[in-house]
This record gives C-alpha cells, structure tokens and sequence, in this order.
C-alpha cells in the first residue's frame, strides 16, 4: 500500500484486491444465501450492511448479488465453491478494483469531502456499506469495525482518488 499521510488522516491506496462477486439466481437465492453464510461461519448481513469472517468481508451490493473482500489468496473462498452455472455466475473483480484505506480522527471528515454519503457514526455506524459515485466512477465505502474507511473504486480512478483526498487531508493537520 502507498501511505499518503496527514496527522488527522491517514491514507493508504491498495492497488488490486481479493474482491469476488456472485450474482445468484432468483430460484436460488435463499439456497444459495444460506449455504454461503455457513460456510463463512456468519449469518448474511441485511442490504447496507456488511460481516467479517474468517474468510473475508461479505455483503450485498446489489439485489441477488454476493461480494467477498479479502477472500483467501488461494482463489474463490469455500463459501462460492458449490456456485454453478444453475446456481449462479461467480467473478473475481479484485486485479481492476484499488481500495483506499482511511485512517485517523478525521477519516469520516475527509471523505465525505469526496462522497455524498452521511458518514457520521450514527447514521454510517462499523459494519455498514454503501455505493455512491465520484467523477463517472461508481465507488463502496466501508466502515469497518477496526475503525477508519475503506473506499473501493476502479483501478483506474484509484490513484487520482488518492491525490484529491491527499490534498484535502493537508487542511486536517
């Protein structure tokens, strides 16, 4: 990771992650659903929400759709491996998608500079995911129950993404 850093926030740009998603069937989705929790040993989290296990982060970024972050580096996690083409399509998106880390007191302050999401703890409380767009980019953000954000955007909008927060991060110290 690239560390961009200011004393109230820390900025840390992750090119390429261990992101898969699968896109269930709608005859298949409760089946489907369950199955992948148990492996994973967590119960599937409610849309906005997100779960870290054993074997990564899951949630649900769309209806009928599944993603892992941070799936074991050995390839799809047990969770996906009963996914066929009758039960659905799974895809590793991980190589085209840059996760930038937010760290620090003034993490939430920073990014919502960038996003138009409502960051503040309450209503963005650890666990929670939410889809927002930046410049024709369509971006996650997550809280995860470490504390900071993480942001995922495409490769190719990571490293611009970075130098804007790294500029606005000057203003916090």
């Amino acid at each position: 990771m690239a560390d961009r850093s200011a004393p109230g926030a820390r900025l840390a740009l992750e090119r390429g992650v261990r992101l898969w998603r699968v896109t269930l069937w709608p005859e298949s989705w409760r089946e489907a659903t369950a199955a992948i929790g148990w492996a994973l040993g967590v119960t599937p989290p409610a849309p906005g929400t997100s779960v870290a296990g054993a074997f990564g982060r899951l949630w649900r970024p769309e209806p009928l759709v599944w993603a892992i972050l941070d799936a074991p580096e050995d390839g799809p996690p047990r969770a996906f491996a009963g996914i066929g083409p009758e039960t659905g399509a799974l895809a590793e998106t991980g190589p085209g998608v840059a996760r930038l880390a937010v760290r620090g007191a003034d993490a939430a302050e920073l990014l919502a500079r960038a996003v138009t999401l409502d960051l503040r703890p309450a209503a963005f409380p650890p666990g929670a995911v939410a889809t927002t767009g930046w410049r024709d980019a369509v971006v996650t953000v997550i809280r995860p129950e470490g504390g900071g954000l993480d942001l995922l955007a495409p490769l190719s909008f990571g490293e611009d993404f970075a130098a804007v927060l790294a500029r606005h991060a000057r203003q916090f110290g």
